[in-house]
Order: C-alpha cells, then sequence, then structure tokens
C-alpha cells in the first residue's frame, strides 16, 4: 500500500506461499490498534499533565486460521482481542486508570473493533497489574 509520502509492506510466511519478506497482514492489522491507542493515550496524558516514562502496548487476536483456507466452516473473524498495556509513570495507578478509560472509549479503532470482537484488556502500572 501507498500513500504519498509512505509505504506499507506485507507479507505471508513461505509456510503459507509468501516469501517471508514483512509482516502478515493480519499482524499489521493487530498492531495498528496498538499504534492507535498510544497516540491517543500520549496525547491524552499531555491534555492532563500526566507524565509517563515508557508506555507499552502488546495485542493478541485469537480467531480460527482454517478459516483463512476455507478449511470446513471455520470462520476467519477476529473473535478476541487481548489488548495489554504496561506503564511507566509517576503517576498513580487510579490517574492512568482514568487515562486508560479515556482512551479506549476515544480510540475509533477499538470502539469500531469492540462492536465486532470480545476485547480483554490488562494493565500494569510500574510492573504491578491494576483493575481498569
Amino acid at each position: 500500500m501507498k500513500w504519498p509520502n509512505y509505504a506499507v509492506v506485507s507479507d505471508e510466511p513461505k509456510s503459507i506461499g509468501g516469501m517471508d519478506t514483512a509482516p502478515p497482514p493480519s499482524s499489521l492489522f493487530v498492531a495498528s490498534i496498538g499504534f492507535a491507542e498510544n497516540v491517543i493515550f500520549a496525547r491524552q496524558a499531555a491534555l492532563k499533565g500526566v507524565g509517563f516514562d515508557s508506555y507499552e502496548t502488546k495485542i493478541d487476536g485469537l480467531w480460527d486460521r482454517k478459516g483463512i483456507f476455507g478449511i470446513g466452516d471455520a470462520d476467519p473473524a477476529i473473535t478476541q482481542l487481548l489488548i495489554e498495556t504496561r506503564v511507566e509513570t509517576e503517576a498513580t495507578p487510579q490517574e492512568i486508570v482514568e487515562l486508560l478509560k479515556l482512551t479506549h472509549r476515544r480510540s475509533p479503532m477499538t470502539a469500531t473493533l469492540a462492536k465486532a470482537a470480545k476485547i480483554e484488556r490488562k494493565l500494569f502500572v510500574n510492573g504491578a497489574e491494576v483493575t481498569i
């Protein structure tokens, strides 16, 4: 895919007919959700005056891969996403929880996907899991 100033390359593993020269489309799709959440979180943190030392999002998508090959009645749709967020900060866990809730409400990608798939979330602030 090309835009005026950027190009995104995608491929599939050799095991399923690709050349394994770039990430597969499904990985780019899932990664784009994390990129979108990172941008929204950083914006919300800046607007609220909350600093952080690091912010990392890990996303796993679950789907029946047999669906992409037309095996049986398998549905290729992603049925669940696990979004794990890790933040290192001097802010309180509650401040980060509030920022993350704003992020989830304001991210067009996760708002759209929440209508189609179950989204499970985990938050870690300074290495400790925090209830969202």
